[in-house]
């Protein structure tokens, strides 16, 4: 008996030290390349590319380790690289009842994705789960067909979310704590129409918190450089961190969840974040022209029960603006008014200002940046979805100050009408502008009054309206009695009479209805003259039919009027018969009734002639 019992101990014995020394063994046995081997071997046959790992070092007690990981797309071409995936924790923590991911992370990764003709990328086609048995690629268009994972059948999934808690009670698998880094990333995406973007230097953090059994807290952090081919400048910072993830059931809880994050962008190129957003080809020049070249960003958002707020402070080369706004019940509200400027420059005149008045189509610089006011108040755009059909802005003020004009488009037009012969084609002028409100509603934009001396000579004002759905504008120029006698020399106008120009069509191509302007300036003239031009101006009247000059217009805005302080301008605008003081006499002028016969007759005549 005591020969069998040793016999039956030293067997025991030598089970035991082969299952530990198998046990020990193990982390090194999977590590061996014949085990890593079948284990891609195994993984590669249910994808459409290839993995690739070069070594595999895994231990009990301390981290594991993964080198020259690479994913390759069906053709061969290398999608994904990274040199070194490490994890700190231990095979032995995290198979204990309270397992942890330790800290995980990936030095320089390396991706490149292209974008094919169907909209699939590259690394999608790498990654599609499939089986080697069938057929997985289609003629050239390399179309992959993607099986979705097959879910145990036996297992019926409920229909009440909460029912396995309520049969089972509270207990779930306890969650995976722990934190990840990504150091010296770069990711490069070539779209299908060519172009390409591309992030450098980017570095990821990630740490997943909470209690024993539920995951309550996520802390991120991402930054890049550069968002192009070849240029590393400008960088991003986006972090934040999210808190009551889920529920006590362990149930992901949008209801509860909170959130609070940041964007920094410092000296970002435009057209580099333009491209990595994919703006619409219409709206791509537009926001180039209000920004300018580089923008410093600053934003902070928060999330907590349904309720989004935004803070934000924006500079670019061109423009400002800082504002914060609330999203709630699906509507975005201004929380306080949007102060903002914006530099003049003629792709922002072409672009932007055609759209607020068609006499700023020519605007080429202002000397101080345009100061622009939105009201808080009433503001409202319905994201659900976003259409400019339900935006409702009641005010909006641009204040625009002192613009340099050139003489072309609708200015050209009008400087034509009151025969400023001294300004000619495409010469600068300065033009004194009044603050303009604005309101939007509907898609149509409703423009006040603006007062404008133009060219330091004429009295102008402008309103009217723009539906931006439709591009079509309906817009006023009024020319006052100061205009109208410093064009005509006309001695009996009224202070209060007005001729008014209609202009339709489309903002970028403004149409100026001249024809109804000679009339009228024919019968003002009426009133000054006699002999042959009476009869002129009965034609024209019974072509177009007489629209009254005393047609009501609105208000002005602002006054005095910004030129008033300006004495020496005040006393060139002076006429004949004002009111000045003997040492503001002004010289007497020619009487220039008859150029302007001549001038109404030339201009008359190829009036009807286009009739």
């Amino acid at each position: 008996m005591p020969t069998i019992l040793r016999a039956i101990l030293r067997t025991g014995l030598v089970i035991i030290l082969l299952m530990t020394a198998a046990t020990a063994t193990l982390p090194w046995i999977l590590s061996a390349d014949w085990v890593r081997q079948r284990f891609l071997q195994a993984v590669n046959n249910q994808i459409a590319g290839s993995i690739e790992i070069e070594k595999i070092s895994l231990s009990w007690l301390s981290g594991q380790q993964m080198t020259g990981i690479i994913v390759r797309d069906p053709e061969g071409v290398i999608v994904v690289e990274v040199p070194s995936l490490t994890a700190e924790t231990s095979v032995w923590s995290l198979l204990s009842s309270n397992p942890s991911l330790g800290h995980i992370e990936l030095q320089s990764p390396k991706v490149s994705i292209v974008e094919q003709t169907e909209g699939i990328t590259t690394l999608q086609l790498a990654f599609g789960v499939i089986s080697k048995g069938h057929e997985t690629l289609t003629d050239s268009s390399h179309t992959v067909k993607i099986e979705p994972p097959i879910l145990d059948q036996a297992q019926d999934t409920p229909s009440d979310p909460n029912a396995l808690v309520k049969e089972h009670g509270p207990h779930h698998p306890a969650p995976l704590f722990g934190s990840f880094s990504l150091i010296d990333g770069d990711i490069k995406v070539t779209r299908a129409d060519g172009s390409i973007y591309r992030l450098h230097q980017i570095t990821l953090s990630v740490a997943l918190e909470g209690t024993s059994d539920l995951p309550t807290h996520l802390i991120f952090e991402f930054q890049c450089k550069g968002l192009s081919e070849r240029s590393k400048q400008g960088t991003v910072v986006l972090a934040g961190e999210i808190t009551n993830i889920t529920d006590r059931n362990g149930h992901l809880s949008s209801d509860q969840v909170d959130l609070k994050a940041t964007a920094t962008l410092t000296d970002v190129r435009v057209m580099e974040l333009i491209a990595l957003l994919r703006l619409p080809a219409d709206q791509q020049e537009k926001v180039a022209a209000i920004v300018g070249n580089t923008l410093n960003l600053a934003a902070k958002t928060t999330y907590s029960q349904g309720v989004t707020t935004l803070i934000l402070d924006y500079q670019g080369d061109n423009s400002t603006a800082s504002g914060s706004a609330v999203h709630t019940g699906g509507v975005l509200k201004l929380s306080k008014d949007i102060v903002a400027t914006m530099t003049v420059n003629p792709t922002l005149s072409r672009l932007v200002l055609k759209d607020i008045n068609p006499l700023l189509l020519t605007a080429v610089r202002a000397e101080r940046p345009i100061h622009v006011r939105v009201q808080a108040e009433g503001f409202a755009i319905p994201t659900n979805p976003i259409s400019l059909a339900t935006v409702t802005i009641p005010r909006a003020t641009l204040d625009f100050g002192k613009v340099t004009l050139t003489n072309g488009g609708t200015v050209q037009e009008i400087l034509s009408l009151l025969q400023a012969q001294d300004v000619t084609v495409n010469s600068e002028m300065n033009t004194w502008l009044t603050p303009q409100h604005t309101a939007l509603d509907k898609g149509s934009v409703t423009i006040s009054r603006m007062d404008i001396l133009l060219a330091d000579k004429f009295h102008l004002a402008t309103w009217g309206g723009v539906n931006l759905i439709k591009d079509r504008m309906k817009f006023t120029i009024g020319l006052t009695s100061q205009a109208l006698k410093k064009a005509f020399g006309l001695k009996h106008i009224q202070p209060d009479q007005w001729l008014q120009i209609e202009v339709k069509g489309s903002p970028s191509k403004p149409k100026v209805d001249t024809g109804k302007a000679l009339v009228q300036i024919g019968q003002l003239l009426g009133q000054e003259s006699t002999g042959d031009i009476g009869e002129l101006i009965g034609e024209l009247l019974q072509a177009t039919g007489s629209d009254p000059l005393n047609r009501k217009v609105p208000p002005p805005t602002q006054q005095p009027f910004p030129w008033e302080s300006d004495q020496a301008l005040m006393k060139t605008l002076a006429q004949p018969g004002d009111p000045v003081a003997p040492s503001q006499k002004v010289q007497k002028k020619p009487d220039p009734v008859k150029n302007t016969e001549d001038y109404l007759k030339k201009k008359g005549k190829e009036f009807l002639k286009r009739l």
